[in-house]
């Protein structure tokens, strides 16, 4: 079945970028705590002391300028270590002087056409810490992306949220398009940090999906756009979220893995990233 945007309430007509319903989850209050390793830390199979050793071993392996002494995510991963190529290489960037109650919608929304996001993180302003403004960092799957961003700040026009003159670096633990290569092949579709799902009306309830979700993994959303099908027994949506890594892709894997959910008809795909220009083809950037 063709899936169609829901229709503006006042033209009728499909909507690409009406927010239905923007969601906002926050970080637990004891920080950032790694997909894995959260799992581990819940079935009591990991020690106490597991991150810090990782942490410490991959510093000695890797260099300081790969992970800092706090560093709380798995530092055995690959794509966890900072990438050796240079600044125009680096598909990472480093976002300062962002309004202090910025959303994940807002800051997407003022992405809007500039690259395929692999990843986009958040860090909220703290008034005791006196960073009253909020950081990002933000991972494009393609270098290309990140440097017109870096471009537009440093060298061009500026880059402005809400009339806040955003800085952009390249961020320090860097990024390749080497490690975002192997993701641009699946069963499911294109890998975006934007995915599909539909079902059975009387089974894809949202609550109860994102409670599903918060189970196995942690995630931000950028905004949930109910979809149109000519099936009226089945429901579809689109659900954007802050990263194709860990986010986005965990989603895939749990639902298409899931019984439960394959057995009564729900299935997920990747969707196109609306941050992707409308000109850039898939297939070329293959």
């Amino acid at each position: 079945m063709e899936l169609v945007k829901a229709p503006d309430a006042a033209s009728g007509q499909p909507s690409s970028n009406q927010t239905i319903i923007p969601i906002r989850w926050e970080i637990p209050q004891n920080g950032f705590v790694p997909m894995n390793m959260a799992r581990r830390q819940q079935d009591g199979t990991a020690p106490s002391n597991l991150l810090t050793a990782t942490t410490s071993s991959a510093v000695a392996v890797h260099g300081e300028q790969d992970f800092r002494a706090n560093y709380q995510g798995d530092a055995s991963r690959f794509r966890n270590r900072s990438a050796h190529v240079p600044d125009e290489q680096n598909t990472a960037l480093w976002l300062m002087g962002l309004p202090a109650d910025i959303s994940y919608t807002e800051l997407f929304d003022n992405l809007d056409q500039r690259g395929r996001i692999f990843s986009l993180f958040i860090n909220q302003a703290n008034q005791a810490s006196r960073h009253t403004t909020a950081a990002a960092t933000i991972t494009f799957f393609h270098a290309a992306s990140a440097q017109q961003l870096y471009n537009v700040s440093n060298s061009g026009p500026g880059f402005f949220i809400r009339g806040h003159h955003i800085k952009v670096y390249h961020n320090r633990r860097k990024a390749s398009e080497a490690r975002t290569k192997p993701y641009q092949t699946t069963q499911h579709g294109w890998p975006s940090r934007v995915v599909t799902i539909t079902g059975p009306r009387e089974v894809l309830d949202l609550p109860s999906l994102f409670n599903y979700f918060e189970q196995r993994f942690y995630f931000h959303v950028d905004r949930i756009q109910p979809l149109i099908r000519e099936d009226s027994t089945n429901d579809a949506y689109e659900i954007r979220l802050a990263s194709s890594y860990c986010q986005a892709e965990m989603a895939v894997i749990s639902i298409n893995r899931d019984r439960n959910f394959r057995d009564v008809g729900v299935r997920i795909i990747y969707s196109r990233d609306p941050c992707e220009p409308d000109e850039t083809k898939k297939g070329s950037e293959r």
